[in-house]
C-alpha cells in the first residue's frame, strides 16, 4: 500500500507542471531571431556588379558622365558632343564598350579608367565652373585692370581655356583696351560704354565685355568664329626696366 501511494504521488508531481501550462498561456515561445548577415564587401562582388551605375570624370573643367546599366547598355555624356550610347560586355577582367578593345574600361578599387580617353571616373561629381550673373549697373572704370582667359564655353558646358589653346588677355583703362593672345594678336582699340557693357566693333566682328557678380569678365565674340570667354583679373605684369 505504501508503495502504491508513493507511485501515485510521483505521478501527480509529474503532471502538475503540465496542468499549470494548460491552464495558463498556451502560446508557444517565439522562434529565435534570424541571424543578421553583413553584405559582401564590394571586392567580392562580380566585376560587372561593381561597375554598374553612374560615374563622373573631370576633363579640363568639363563634367563627363558614364552610366553602365545591368541590361548591358551604356551611355557616355560629354558636354558639347553627341551622346554616345551602346553596349558593354565583360572580357578578361575588363569591360569592353561596343566590343572595342580600344574602349576598354578597367575596374579599379573605387574608380573606372576609360583607356580611350585616359580618364579616371569616380562616384563623386567634379566641381565645375558655373558663370555668374551679369551686373547691370556698371560705371566707367569698373573694367579697368589686367584680365586673362580662364574658361571658355563649349556647347552647354564650360571648359578650361588652356584646354582649347585659348590665351586671350586684355588690359583695360577707361575706354581703351589692349588686346593680346592668339585670338587678337596685339592691338589697342577704343571701346564704347553702353548699358553697362563695353563693346568693340571691327568689321563684321563685335566684341562685348560685361562684368559678372563673381568677379569674372565675360568676353563675347559675335562673328564668323563666335565664342564666349571668361577672364579673371590679375595684377598688371611689370615691364622690364629696359622696356620703353
Amino acid at each position: 500500500m505504501k508503495k502504491y501511494c508513493a507511485l501515485l504521488l510521483a505521478f501527480l508531481l509529474l503532471c502538475l507542471p503540465l496542468s499549470a501550462w494548460a491552464e495558463g498561456d498556451q502560446t508557444p515561445p517565439p522562434p529565435p531571431p534570424e541571424p543578421e548577415y553583413e553584405p559582401l564587401p564590394e571586392e567580392y562582388l562580380p566585376l560587372y556588379q561593381r561597375a554598374l551605375g553612374t560615374w563622373f570624370a573631370d576633363y579640363a573643367g568639363l563634367e563627363m558622365k558614364l552610366t553602365l546599366s545591368e541590361d548591358g547598355a551604356y551611355v557616355l555624356l560629354i558636354p558639347g558632343a553627341p551622346e554616345q550610347a551602346g553596349t558593354w560586355a565583360e572580357k578578361d577582367g575588363r569591360l569592353l564598350l561596343d566590343g572595342d578593345e580600344e574602349n576598354a574600361v578597367l575596374v579599379l578599387d573605387e574608380a573606372l579608367r576609360l583607356n580611350a580617353l585616359g580618364l579616371l571616373f569616380t562616384r563623386e561629381k567634379p566641381e565645375t565652373y558655373v558663370p555668374g550673373d551679369l551686373l547691370s549697373d556698371v560705371k566707367e572704370g569698373s573694367f579697368d585692370g589686367y584680365w586673362k582667359a580662364q574658361f571658355m564655353a563649349v556647347g552647354d558646358g564650360v571648359i578650361l581655356a588652356q584646354a582649347m589653346d585659348e590665351d586671350a588677355k586684355l588690359y583695360i583703362e577707361g575706354r581703351k583696351a589692349a588686346l593680346g593672345g592668339k585670338r587678337f594678336g596685339s592691338v589697342i582699340r577704343d571701346l564704347t560704354l553702353e548699358n553697362g557693357t563695353l563693346t568693340l566693333k571691327e568689321g563684321d566682328v563685335t566684341v562685348t565685355l560685361a562684368l559678372q557678380n563673381d568677379g569674372f569678365l565675360r568676353l563675347t565674340v559675335d562673328g564668323k568664329e563666335p565664342a564666349t570667354i571668361y577672364l579673371m583679373g590679375f595684377p598688371v605684369p611689370e615691364r622690364p626696366a629696359d622696356t620703353p
